[in-house]
C-alpha cells in the first residue's frame, strides 16, 4: 500500500511528460490547512461533504492522505473529486485510510494562495455518535516537479444521528484560525470551496469588537467583519453565532464587508421565536446568476452589478422579511461619464422571483465614496442601474422637472399613466401620505382594523395611511375619518410633512416666527400649522411664491415633488 501510494502522483505526472527530472523533498514553510464539513449533524444514510483546503505556492499536483471513522462513515468514491481541473487517480481506500492524487495537465496556471484541493463525499452508516475525518499528509508538486511533504494534522467532526433526529443540518463545523482583530474590525480566516469564500466568526470575537466600538450619538455600536477579496470567488458566506441575534437590543449592528457588497445587519433582524433553538446564522453575498432572466431585462442590465442575498438558519435558507429591521446594503460602482452628469439616476432595482422589476426608493449613489447604498426589508436579487424616467406632460414645468424625474426613477412617485405625470393636478390626502411613507421608508406594525373608517386595507393607500396613523402623522378629520380623496392644502402638506420627518428621525430646526416676516399672507396660516410652516421654511423645504406662502391654496403634484425631493435628501443626511 505504501509503495503504491507514493507512486500515484508520479504515475499521473508520467502521463504528461516524456522525461521527468528527479524529485526532491525539502522542508516547506508552515502552511495553513482547513478541513471543513457542510453540516455538523447528519442522519443515517445522509451525505456529508468534506473539503480539504490549504495555502499553496505554485501547486501543479498533489497527493493527500486522510483517515476516517469507518464504523460511522462510508466514502462515496464516485462523488469525491478534486477542486481544480486536471487528471485524478480514483480514491484508494484501505481500512480507514484514504489516498487521493490529482495533477494538472500540460502547461496550466499554477495554484497559489488559499485553495480548495479536494472534496470527499461520505454517507453516514452504522453507529450513531461523533465521526472524525482527519487530514494526515500532503505531498505537493510544483511547476518544476519538486515535491514537498507536509503533515496538515487537521480534523473535522460530524455527529451521526438517527434519520429522524431534529438536530439535522446544523451548518458548518470548521474551526478556523482566530480572526485578526483591530479595534472594532476583524478579518476572519477564509476557506475557498470552489468559487465560494467561506468564513465564520466566534461570539467572543464579536463581544471584543463591540467593546472596542465607539457608541454613536444614539448609543449604538457597530462591529465590522472584513471578508478579504478572494481571486475567482463569486460568493462570500459568513457564519455568525445566533447569540448575536438573540440579544435583540437594537443597539448593535454587524457590518459584513466583501468584494461584492457590504451588508449591515441589526441584531433585531430575526424575531425571538425564530432564534429560540438556532445555533448559527449564515449570510450569503453572491454575484447573481442572471442567465434565467428575460432577454429584455438582460439588455437593460447589460454589465451592471447584480447581488443575490440570502440568510440561513443552521444551514437552512429562510425567506427573511422584516419591516421592523431594515438591512443596509452598500456596493462599489463606477459610473460612466454620462451617469456622472446625472448621478441621482443611479438607482436600485429589486428583481423578484418572476423576473419583474420593483424600484427601491432608498437607492442612492455617493460620489465621495463611489458606492451605492440602499436599505431592504427582504432578501432577493438587487441590481444597480442608470435609469431616467420621464413624462411627456412636463413642458412648462421646468422648475419641477428634475425633481419629478429623479423621484420617478427611484420609484417614489408615479405618473397617472406610464407617459403622463399630471403636474398641475390637485394632490389628495391619500397621495400625500402614501408619498411621504414611501419616500421616508416608514414602517409600523398595524392591525387590519387599525386605520380610519373610510380607508380600506385593499386601497392602494390603505397600508401607508394605517402606518401614518400609527406613527401619529395622520390624525384624521374627526369621527375616525381620513377623507382620502380630499385635496390637501399647502399648510396641510407642510404639517404632515413635518410629522413624517420627525417619525423618520430627521432633526428639524426650532421654530422662529421671524422666518415668516417676508410673507405678506402669513396671517392666513392656521394656528395648528404655524410651527410646521416656520420649520419647513427654516429648513429650506418651502420657499413660498414670491412674497406669499399661500397656506390655504390646494397643493399640486408638481409642488409636492419639490417638497418631497428636499425631504428625501434630508433623510439621506441622517
Amino acid at each position: 500500500m505504501r509503495h503504491y501510494r507514493i507512486g500515484l502522483l508520479m504515475l499521473a505526472a508520467i502521463m504528461l511528460f516524456y522525461t521527468i527530472p528527479p524529485l526532491h523533498s525539502h522542508a516547506a514553510a508552515q502552511q495553513d490547512f482547513v478541513l471543513s464539513m457542510d453540516k455538523r449533524t447528519v442522519g443515517h444514510q445522509g451525505k456529508i461533504i468534506v473539503t480539504a483546503s490549504g495555502k499553496v505556492t505554485d501547486l501543479y499536483g498533489f497527493e493527500a492522505a486522510f483517515t476516517y471513522d469507518s464504523t460511522r462513515l462510508r466514502l462515496i468514491s464516485e462523488e469525491s473529486e478534486a477542486m481544480f481541473s486536471g487528471f485524478s487517480v480514483p480514491p484508494i481506500v484501505e481500512g480507514n485510510h484514504i489516498i487521493v492524487a490529482h495533477t494538472k495537465i500540460g502547461e496550466k496556471p499554477l495554484e497559489n494562495g488559499q485553495t480548495a484541493l479536494y472534496q470527499l463525499v461520505f454517507e453516514a452508516i452504522g453507529h450513531t455518535g461523533d465521526a472524525v475525518v482527519e487530514w494526515t499528509s500532503l505531498k505537493s508538486v510544483d511547476g518544476g516537479l519538486r515535491t514537498t511533504e507536509q503533515s496538515p494534522n487537521v480534523s473535522a467532526t460530524v455527529k451521526v444521528t438517527p434519520a429522524n433526529d431534529p438536530q439535522l443540518g446544523l451548518g458548518s463545523v470548521t474551526i478556523p484560525p482566530p480572526a485578526l482583530v483591530n479595534g472594532n474590525r476583524a478579518v476572519p480566516h477564509i476557506v475557498l470551496d470552489g468559487r465560494a469564500a467561506i468564513a465564520s466568526v466566534a461570539q467572543d470575537i464579536l463581544e471584543q469588537l463591540f467593546s472596542a466600538s465607539a457608541p454613536s450619538a444614539s448609543g449604538k455600536r457597530k462591529a465590522i467583519i472584513e471578508m478579504t477579496a478572494q481571486e475567482g470567488a463569486n460568493e462570500y458566506e459568513l457564519s455568525i453565532p445566533a447569540d448575536f441575534f438573540k440579544g435583540r437590543s437594537g443597539a448593535r449592528s454587524l457590518e459584513v464587508q466583501s468584494a461584492i457588497a457590504a451588508v449591515t445587519l441589526p441584531d433585531t433582524v430575526f424575531e425571538a421565536n425564530e432564534m429560540q433553538d438556532a445555533s448559527q446564522i449564515e449570510l450569503r453575498i453572491a454575484a447573481a446568476d442572471t442567465s434565467r432572466l428575460s432577454q429584455s431585462l438582460k439588455n437593460k442590465l447589460k454589465d451592471k452589478p447584480v447581488v443575490d442575498l440570502e440568510l440561513s438558519i443552521d444551514g437552512k435558507p429562510v425567506h427573511w422579511n422584516n419591516h421592523q429591521a431594515p438591512i443596509t446594503i452598500s456596493m462599489n460602482y463606477e459610473p460612466t461619464a454620462e451617469e456622472l452628469m446625472r448621478p441621482e439616476h443611479i438607482v436600485i432595482w429589486y428583481i423578484d422571483n418572476e423576473g419583474e422589476v420593483i424600484r427601491i426608493p432608498s437607492g442612492r449613489y455617493n460620489p465621495d465614496t463611489g458606492r451605492v447604498t440602499f436599505t431592504v426589508t427582504h432578501f432577493s436579487q438587487y441590481a444597480v442601474v442608470f435609469d431616467i424616467k420621464s413624462f411627456r406632460d412636463l413642458a412648462g414645468y421646468a422648475w419641477a422637472q428634475w425633481e419629478i424625474e429623479v423621484l420617478a426613477s427611484k420609484g417614489i412617485i408615479q405618473g397617472v399613466s406610464d407617459s403622463n405625470y399630471a403636474p398641475d393636478q390637485q394632490l389628495t390626502r391619500a397621495e400625500l401620505v402614501t408619498l411621504l411613507v414611501r419616500a421616508l421608508g416608514l414602517h409600523a406594525e398595524t392591525k387590519a382594523d387599525a386605520s380610519f373608517a373610510d380607508v380600506k386595507s385593499s386601497d392602494y393607500y390603505g397600508e401607508p395611511v394605517a402606518i401614518a396613523k400609527k406613527l401619529g402623522i395622520a390624525l384624521g378629520k374627526g369621527n375616525n375619518q381620513f377623507h382620502p380623496m380630499q385635496p390637501v392644502t399647502r399648510q396641510e402638506m407642510m404639517v404632515l410633512s413635518m410629522r413624517a420627518m420627525e417619525a423618520a428621525g430627521i432633526v428639524l430646526s426650532a421654530a422662529n416666527d421671524a422666518e415668516l416676516n417676508r410673507f405678506q399672507d402669513q396671517a392666513l396660516i392656521s394656528s395648528y400649522a404655524r410651527d410646521a410652516v416656520i420649520t419647513l421654511v427654516s429648513e429650506g423645504i418651502i420657499q413660498g411664491k414670491g412674497s406669499a406662502i399661500q397656506p390655504q391654496s390646494t397643493a399640486t403634484r408638481a409642488e409636492m415633488a419639490i417638497v418631497l425631493y428636499k425631504i428625501y435628501n434630508k433623510l439621506m443626511e441622517v
